[in-house]
């Protein structure tokens, strides 16, 4: 498989860890008890510590994808494939 699509891959599985870990610890205004501002809604999230939750995704992601690409470079005639042979 070429880089690009690694690339793809990587970034295939990056959306499918976020969507389970972004509603990961979110409480909205309503549980923590402050007043919504103008134009927000009372549902709307107090602090959704989004930066730490891509930072969270992204290692994941990252574990998984080295995953996959092990797990290749073991059962396939990769490029990098003697990369692998010591570890035969």
């Amino acid at each position: 498989m070429s880089f690009v699509t690694w690339i793809a891959i990587f970034i295939m599985i990056w959306f499918i860890v976020l969507m389970p870990v972004i509603n990961l610890g979110v409480k909205n205004l309503m549980e923590v008890g402050e007043k919504p501002v103008d134009g927000s809604d009372i549902s709307a999230p107090s602090n959704a510590r989004i930066i730490k939750k891509f930072q969270l995704v992204t290692l994941i992601t990252f574990g998984i994808w080295i995953t996959f690409l092990v797990i290749y470079g073991f059962t396939t005639e990769a490029p990098f494939q003697n990369l692998f042979k010591q570890f035969r």
